[in-house]
């Protein structure tokens, strides 16, 4: 569907069958295919039914408010290019191609009228309110940086793809200044052009009050979502907290994306995470966020409890299915014991908090950031809290056999029946899911199930990092060093090199990372047309930098086993294919129009053929490659769209 008109109604049934028949006009005479969405917000004369008699889709908002009622809308659209005015006539809707043009053109974002450019009928604006919109978009120009003149005009076009990535909260007319400074936080494209603005065609009852509506917008201006929090405390609103669990010690770069997000949707987000050392999150933390370490000595206090949880069904059950398929019993019972100690921590402390009211039960959510320990306690805090919403992201490690031998053996059978939902980071793990989880969980239990691509933050999002152009062909690898990501094939394929200069440069670290520098330097060290560079373990706004200061050519990626790598998005979304094997979920990323895709099995002769191919390529290919490298990451795994999708959908 091209184009979606949405028209705000309350008590408008002298004007309503006039401006959705002119909005028809228009996409008739122009040949655009839409719908026209009026939304009811409580009318209580005949607007409904003859907006319905006129062809509109007729939807009802209960929430009285012109923020609301356009929230909803919105919501409702399915048009590529969503344009919204008002049902009273005052603008004529019989020409919207300066609104739907540059939007379905892709010039622009979101297009806004300025009703003090354009022409303007006596009698269509008070003296008073003419001032009071000036002096409003005058502070609001200030506040926001985003330089419009008419910040209040009721006619915008906006596209569907910029519209998901906003975060919309107010529910009253301050909802059109709200729109252009969510606009401008995202860096939305933003144009302004004249419309004309008329006196309504029939008399009516005006909605707006002047002081109110004034005084709404100045609180917007000064204080951003101060309305947001009046109306979680009035219970119009329900206040909603995110407890999210993670066994790891630093956070990945999926978690940093969710942190990131995850404040402008839920009223405060508690992060648990196992404390070693000095605190290394302060960079990520904010007023809405609170980072909570639990100390190793508080784990080894639930080492007595070991043997009540390997009494239990669930446990004997693995130890009984371990046996029958020879799985080392040992490592399995050490396997065990770590995921019930860390569970039996996490489950602790947010008992703790719900004794002590720092969270209500009904209105917390809880994310465990892996289908593992931590999604353990998610079950214990389930059964004593039914009332808590409980979800898991699930990565290849929890499920993947070849990476972890004891996926299998994780109490997943009881994870996933207390679990509310458990989202997949790839489509090619949820299947190997599906298939191995058997006879352990009912069919209808995996209706539980969908698939999430996180996908990954782009910190400089205008950035396309360009190809080299002075004879030097430049690769970057990125992954820790440890022998599944198979660091020694990209070395023995460059030690076959015979053609122009190849400048690698590697960041992560690992056990592997002093055998791996030995490695390439006898190799490697001796040939003139190979440099070589391992940056080691790094922070992930080091390797944004890095592609924004510098060119790379080719990403590469030879893991023997893989999830959906978060370094591949990160490459694509600068527009730099990539080389990745034909593991996991890298087949959903990398495609013949984005990168190579040579088997898991490769030789080294094969691998150092794919870069001779792309080399060979011609500047023209080459681009084509990158502009689709980025399309590809663009369309299908931009965190501010999917991350923002998750957060909104686990909300409720």
């Amino acid at each position: 569907m091209e184009c979606s008109i949405v028209l705000p109604c309350l008590n408008e049934e002298a004007n309503i069958a006039y401006v959705i028949d002119h909005a028809r006009e228009w996409m008739s005479r122009n040949g655009v295919a839409g719908e026209i969405i009026v939304v009811d917000n409580g009318s209580v004369d005949k607007s409904r039914e003859i907006a319905e008699a006129h062809g509109a889709a007729v939807i009802f908002e209960k929430q009285r408010g012109y923020g609301y009622a356009l929230r909803r809308g919105l919501r409702e659209a399915k048009g590529a290019v969503i344009i919204f005015g008002d049902a009273d006539g005052t603008y004529d809707l019989s020409d919207l191609g300066p609104f739907y043009e540059p939007l379905s053109k892709d010039q622009c974002d979101l297009v806004i009228g300025n009703r003090f450019a354009g022409k303007m009928e006596k009698r269509a604006m008070k003296t008073s309110h003419r001032i009071g919109v000036l002096f409003l978009s005058l502070f609001a120009r200030r506040r926001f940086g985003v330089s419009l003149r008419d910040y209040h005009c009721g006619i915008r076009g906006i596209r569907k793809d910029a519209l998901e990535k906003c975060l919309f909260r107010t529910g009253g007319m301050e909802f059109a200044t709200e729109m252009i400074a969510e606009a401008g936080r995202q860096k939305l494209r933003i144009k302004e052009i004249p419309v004309a603005l008329r006196v309504s065609r029939y008399k009516r009852t005006a909605k707006l009050r002047p002081v109110r509506d004034g005084f709404r917008h100045l609180a917007y201006i000064l204080f951003g979502k101060n309305k947001v929090q009046s109306v979680a405390k009035s219970g119009k609103e329900e206040r909603k907290e995110l407890v999210i669990m993670n066994y790891q010690y630093e956070i990945p770069p999926f978690m940093q994306a969710i942190l990131y997000y995850a404040g402008d949707i839920y009223d405060k987000v508690y992060y648990l995470y196992p404390m070693r050392g000095r605190d290394k999150h302060k960079h990520i933390a904010g007023g809405k966020k609170c980072f909570m370490g639990i100390p190793r000595k508080t784990v080894y206090r639930y080492i007595v409890k070991l043997p009540l949880h390997f009494a239990g069904k669930d446990a004997r059950e693995q130890l009984y299915r371990a046996g029958r398929h020879k799985i080392p019993l040992m490592k399995l019972t050490e396997s065990m014991a770590v995921h019930n100690l860390w569970a039996d921590a996490f489950e602790k402390t947010v008992s703790g908090m719900f004794e002590k009211n720092v969270i209500r039960k009904e209105n917390t959510v809880l994310l465990t950031a892996w289908f593992s320990a931590e999604a353990l306690a998610g079950v214990r805090l389930k059964k004593k809290y039914p009332e808590v919403s409980f979800v898991s992201l699930a990565h290849s490690f929890e499920i993947d056999e070849k990476r972890n031998p004891y996926a299998a053996y994780g109490y997943n059978r009881i994870k996933h029946h207390y679990c509310d939902h458990v989202f997949f980071v790839s489509e090619m793990m949820l299947k190997q899911y599906c298939r191995n989880a058997g006879k352990l969980i009912a069919g209808r239990e995996l209706k539980k199930c969908s698939v999430m691509h996180l996908g990954s933050r782009k910190l400089y999002p205008e950035r396309r990092v360009p190809g080299s152009t002075d004879g030097i062909f430049r690769i970057l690898s990125c992954s820790d060093v440890v022998p599944v990501k198979r660091l020694d094939r990209i070395i023995d394929a460059l030690a076959l090199w015979e053609g122009s200069v190849i400048e690698w440069t590697h960041f992560g670290g690992g056990v592997l990372l002093e055998e791996m520098k030995k490695r390439a330097e006898q190799k490697l060290g001796n040939k003139h047309n190979i440099r070589f560079r391992f940056m080691g373990e790094v922070k992930n706004r080091v390797i944004h930098e890095y592609y924004n200061s510098q060119t790379v050519d080719l990403f590469i990626n030879v893991s023997e086993a893989e999830g959906l790598p978060i370094s591949l998005m990160e490459c694509m979304s600068y527009g730099v294919p990539a080389i990745a094997t034909k593991a996991g979920g890298t087949t959903e990323l990398v495609t013949d129009s984005t990168g190579f895709l040579p088997d898991v099995d490769f030789s080294d002769e094969e691998l150092c053929g794919v870069i001779k191919r792309y080399i060979g390529m011609s500047a023209k290919e080459q681009e084509e490659m990158r502009t689709a490298a980025y399309g590809r990451w663009k369309e299908n795994f931009d965190a501010s769209v999917n991350i923002v999708k998750l957060l909104r959908e686990i909300r409720g």
